[in-house]
């Protein structure tokens, strides 16, 4: 463990363990050399944490990795003030749409970059889909940074405020259907960040709760896993959305490559033994035929594995309507949005 550090200029920082031995950090991201994932100021980290062992200009210089990131954990808890200090949890909630005799609950949770208007305008497309049904929605408006400061605390696995709250929103949603004589399903439309939020907020129920609800995720930033919710859930991605491939990049580049074959009339099995052939032509550069069988099929069975792990994922490849999309509006989202609530409804 360091003991204390200093930069020797823009691009070297010095750090010194507890015999005065040097170590040198040279290059590389900024906040890899100051172990300071958030680029968190010094200022900012005497508040709130206390184990900076330096100083860049004005930026914390910690220890190592791990203590840098639960600052930047921890600063994150204690300046967060999305919902306000004041408000009642149902706050949280809004609705659209009339509530009908019988109908399944509806609900949407947004993702980044998206105004008040721009979510409600959403959940009133799900409610149109739905004849005018009553939808909720989590309230997940843009802050100043647009939810991205969220995100990025999210996609480290941290329950932020608006995690918390969405699990209030899950357990409101199903108690809206406990209710109710029919005892009709819970079924959530997220997009981008929102699916994330849910995946989160998921972790926080129990799984009886977690088997009431139906989730569908659309361009998401974390996809669902199979069993974690109902049988029913999926996660669907536009081929020309490139926001999924933070969630498992190589689920969608294997799919990509499997797609360009069965266009070519080959099946899902023959397109891999294909893919597994060509990672072995790039990676290898050996002769000896039982190494280039042994990697092929190693290729082959993680391939195999990597698709049954997230079986319930599927590419769309229809109405897409632009080189790179990724709102929940476009066509390819709404025409599956659609379905999915028409399907429900033929089942009353």
């Amino acid at each position: 463990m360091y003991k204390k550090a200093c930069y020797f200029d823009d691009d070297i920082v010095f750090y010194f363990d507890e015999f005065d031995r040097k170590y040198v950090a040279e290059g590389g991201a900024l906040a890899w050399r100051l172990n300071n994932p958030g680029l968190l100021t010094s200022h900012s980290v005497e508040k709130v944490f206390h184990r900076a062992i330096g100083s860049y200009h004005q930026l914390a210089i910690f220890p190592d990795y791990r203590t840098g990131k639960v600052a930047l954990i921890e600063w994150f808890r204690l300046t967060q003030t999305e919902y306000g200090k004041d408000r009642d949890y149902k706050d949280a909630f809004r609705e659209v749409g009339k509530e009908a005799e019988g109908q399944y609950i509806w609900a949407f949770v947004n993702g980044v970059w998206n105004s008040k208007k721009s979510a409600l305008r959403s959940a009133r497309t799900i409610s149109k889909h739905a004849k005018g049904e009553r939808v909720w929605s989590l309230v997940n408006d843009q802050s100043w940074l647009g939810n991205f400061d969220q995100a990025a605390i999210q996609k480290l696995g941290f329950p932020t405020e608006t995690i918390k709250y969405g699990a209030l929103f899950l357990r409101f949603l199903i108690e809206q259907s406990e209710k109710q004589k029919n005892k009709p399903p819970v079924v959530i439309f997220a997009h981008s960040q929102g699916a994330m939020i849910i995946n989160l907020a998921l972790d926080e129920l129990t799984a009886v709760e977690r088997s009431k609800i139906h989730v569908y995720t659309f361009g998401a930033a974390a996809f669902i896993p199979p069993q974690k919710t109902h049988s029913q859930s999926h996660n669907y991605v536009s081929i020309a959305d490139r926001i999924p491939r933070v969630a498992c990049n190589e689920l969608i580049v294997l799919w990509l490559r499997i797609k360009h074959w069965t266009t070519a009339k080959l099946s899902i099995q023959e397109a891999i033994d294909i893919i597994a052939g060509e990672d072995m032509d790039r990676a290898l550069d050996t002769s000896d035929v039982k190494t280039r069988e042994i990697f092929t099929e190693q290729r082959k069975q993680h391939y195999l594995q990597l698709l049954e792990t997230w079986k319930n994922v599927s590419i769309l490849s229809e109405n897409i309507s632009a080189k790179w999309e990724h709102s929940f509006e476009i066509p390819c989202y709404q025409g599956k949005v659609k379905e999915i609530v028409e399907r429900y409804r033929s089942q009353r």
